[in-house]
């Protein structure tokens, strides 16, 4: 695939990621509830215009909730990281049960 076409690619990929965060932030907002400090953004920008604030009001949380999924998916990337470095470890406690000769470093092998 050639780079314009690959990058075309990205951008309709982002195009439509960005219509979902914008549809969850529309089934939120139709709740009925709000997130207060986004809504005083909102009618902070608006200059008192009710409806400028809720189109406002909806760019913002469609934001906001991108940022949430993004520090999500980084919580649960750490916790998989921490589980695999707690396996590897487990993994290296039961070598050291089974095989007497992972017990102690040995003197020949370069650490870094």
């Amino acid at each position: 695939m050639s780079f314009f076409k690959k990058m075309k690619e990205k951008i309709i990929l982002n195009k439509k990621t960005e219509q979902i965060f914008y549809e969850l932030a529309l089934i939120e907002f139709s709740t009925g509830n709000k997130r207060l400090g986004l809504w005083a953004m909102a009618l902070s920008k608006s200059d008192g215009s009710i409806e400028h604030a809720d189109a406002l009001y909806i760019g913002l949380l469609a934001e906001e909730i991108k940022n949430d999924e993004y520090l999500e998916s980084n919580k649960i990337e750490e916790m998989e990281k921490q589980q695999y470095l707690l396996q590897l470890q487990k993994e290296k406690e039961m070598k050291k049960l089974i095989d007497p000769r992972f017990k102690n470093p040995q003197p020949y092998v370069k650490r870094h």
